[in-house]
């Protein structure tokens, strides 16, 4: 008799715990139906702390910080908790999963609809700041995605926009330098034939050397060799005579 009361009596005690835990975690959920959501993420965080529920919790916390009701919602750190959920929850046993869709409704179908849920919002609130630096950060923050290619596209051709707007060889220049693959790169290499006389009246006017070079740069196949060259050797005496015989023709790298 007294054996079997000292089972129960340790079977209680190991229980406990366990089942504890996962009433903490069903009250995380009703926290979150309540929009009381600081007092949930204590919740989950606390059982993922101790090793319990844990992907339970880490849905919790998805779903806390996709919701844009709450004041410090933040789309790229519900769609780590989303990743993390997917790559564990394929590996659970059937009876795991189970328990998961049975006493917290996941199960394969919500977790992507929540992981879709987030790409798309995610995406429209980087559309509506409409900058370029908020569709590069889409791209960082969910790589690998439907919704990350068409932030692809669309700050790629924001950026060859700007780069025209701006109306100088340099913008164009820089957009192929730094977007190499996008679509727009051969309009703009068009863009940057059309401005080369212009270009040319521009950074030779005033016979700087520096600026010469810096045109010599920008458009290395210039047609027109013999007038550039003439500018050159221009400049290249004025130069020397403004620094006293001290002209070297090695600067011209620096340039």
């Amino acid at each position: 008799m007294k054996q079997r009361i000292t089972w129960t009596i340790i079977l209680v005690i190991f229980l406990f715990p366990i089942q504890n835990f996962g009433q903490n975690v069903s009250k995380g959920f009703q926290l979150l139906e309540q929009k009381k959501h600081v007092e949930a993420i204590d919740v989950f965080n606390k059982a993922i702390s101790k090793k319990k529920e844990i992907l339970a919790s880490k849905f919790g916390l998805a779903r806390i910080y996709s919701d844009n009701t709450y004041k410090r919602y933040r789309y790229s750190r519900a769609y780590k908790h989303i990743v993390y959920i997917e790559k564990r929850y394929i590996k659970l046993t059937d009876n795991e999963k189970s328990k998961l869709r049975n006493e917290y409704s996941i199960d394969d179908i919500t977790i992507g609809k929540l992981r879709l849920k987030i790409l798309n919002e995610a995406l429209n609130e980087a559309k509506k700041i409409g900058t370029v630096e908020s569709l590069n950060n889409f791209r960082l923050d969910f790589p690998n995605t439907e919704q990350s290619k068409e932030a692809i596209l669309l700050g790629n051709n924001l950026a060859f926009n700007n780069a025209k707007q701006e109306n100088n060889p340099e913008a164009l220049i820089e957009f192929i330098r730094k977007y190499p693959n996008a679509k727009e790169v051969n309009e703009a290499r068009v863009l940057l034939e059309t401005y080369e006389e212009d270009a040319f009246i521009y950074f030779t006017n005033e016979g700087e050397l520096e600026s010469i070079l810096k045109f010599e740069k920008l458009y290395p196949g210039f047609k027109d060799k013999g007038r550039l060259m003439e500018a050159k050797m221009l400049a290249e005496t004025a130069f020397r005579l403004d620094m006293d015989g001290t002209y070297n023709p090695n600067m011209e790298k620096y340039y």
